[in-house]
């Protein structure tokens, strides 16, 4: 009766209101900075105007995050693109989890967009995964079979499919999907048209096998298995979502350039174009958590994949700055109001969500160029005290 007692008291919590329309009384040693104090240090990190080599190719780089169903925000905002008749052909597309499996549309164009959509807002969560029972599951390597999801996956990657990949990556164009290997814990960058366009007998069985690996989440779908050789002797390797050790990325040696312009002269990928698109929003809405052990962990966890997404934003925003290419990113509005489980599967939401990026898609100025942390409401202001007062009507 003790016990049960003291655990009721120590689950007692009081939630605070949303933080972002706090103010702290009696503040006065530290104020946000306005965004053009940022946008003045990059210009003075690039040293000038960026100089692109004479009748230097002009790339246009396009990297997806990982969300779960909020690929379907994605999608929207590809397809809304396309209707503008802007949207370019990229010439290299990356993505983890969710992202690879839009990234590999993305990477065969607007003539895809039609089975993109259909991807992304007819599926039900049935048709992703099918749960174990519980007593059963937490003796095994995951609490869900992803089956389905490799049903799915199965049917999309067809030959066509394959061959139409092949061709990008033969002209020189380049699709690369992360996943994380649990044996060395780090990310795994597989180039697919490479894959896709070599000689393998079993190319179409690895090349899905990759998609589905980078989607799966570890603890929720079990691990891909993909066989290895090393020196003649065979192995196996233990594969997740790839969004574990990256949640979006671009690296400059997934681009073919001249060694010599990358330490002199003119800036190779001076203008240039990198955009990004995350799946869902950028920071996590504020809700409040109770004091058990699950609720904990779930929330640290994701406090984790929302942090890895700004900072690996950061990271190639400041790439950007480097090397002269124009940053540009988008994700779902703060304000949008939704389940928040980005396993639940539902095609009335999945429309929505998809609907949602398409409107963003179809705005030129939907893009933001500033990274995350430089608006002034994202800003980490230092406390100085533990008395606020919020402005919240």
């Amino acid at each position: 009766m003790l016990i049960a007692s003291v655990g009721c008291r120590m689950s007692e919590k009081r939630c605070a209101p949303d933080p972002e329309s706090w103010s702290e009384i009696g503040q006065t040693s530290y104020r946000a900075s306005e965004p053009s104090v940022f946008e003045g240090l990059a210009d003075q990190l690039q040293g000038g105007p960026p100089v692109a080599p004479p009748e230097g190719k002009k790339y246009n780089i396009l990297a997806l995050s990982g969300g779960g169903k909020y690929g379907a925000f994605s999608a929207g905002v590809l397809c809304g693109w396309s209707e503008t008749g802007t949207r370019p052909v990229f010439d290299l597309a990356t993505g983890v989890s969710t992202g690879a499996i839009v990234a590999v549309y993305a990477f065969l164009g607007s003539e895809y967009d039609a089975k993109l959509r259909e991807f992304y807002t007819t599926v039900t969560t049935r048709q992703i995964l099918n749960n174990k029972l519980l007593p059963i599951a937490l003796f095994t390597d995951s609490l869900a079979s992803s089956a389905p999801l490799k049903k799915l996956i199965d049917k999309a990657v067809d030959k066509e499919l394959l061959d139409a990949v092949a061709a990008g990556h033969r002209c020189g164009r380049r699709l690369l999907v992360g996943t994380t290997n649990l044996d060395t814990k780090r990310l795994v960058v597989w180039d697919l048209g490479a894959i896709a366009a070599s000689d393998r007998a079993d190319k179409a069985d690895l090349f899905r096998k990759i998609v589905l690996a980078s989607a799966s989440v570890p603890g929720e779908f079990p691990p891909v298995r993909i066989e290895i050789e090393v020196n003649g002797k065979k192995y196996t390797e233990l594969h997740v979502d790839g969004g574990v050790t990256s949640e979006v990325f671009v690296r400059l040696p997934h681009l073919t350039l001249e060694p010599g312009h990358l330490t002199r002269g003119p800036r190779p990928l001076a203008g240039s174009n990198v955009y990004a698109i995350i799946a869902g929003k950028l920071y996590a809405n504020p809700e409040c958590v109770r004091a058990k052990l699950f609720g904990i962990l779930g929330k640290s966890v994701s406090s984790l994949i929302y942090a890895m997404t700004q900072n690996d934003l950061l990271r190639i925003y400041t790439l950007s700055l480097l090397t002269g290419m124009k940053f540009q990113f988008t994700s779902l509005r703060q304000d949008y109001e939704d389940t928040g489980d980005a396993l639940l599967f539902d095609p009335v939401e999945l429309v929505a969500l998809f609907n949602e990026g398409a409107k963003v898609g179809r705005n030129a100025g939907g893009w933001r160029t500033n990274p995350p942390g430089t608006n002034a409401n994202e800003q980490i202001i230092p406390r100085t005290s533990t008395n606020f007062h919020s402005h919240a009507k």
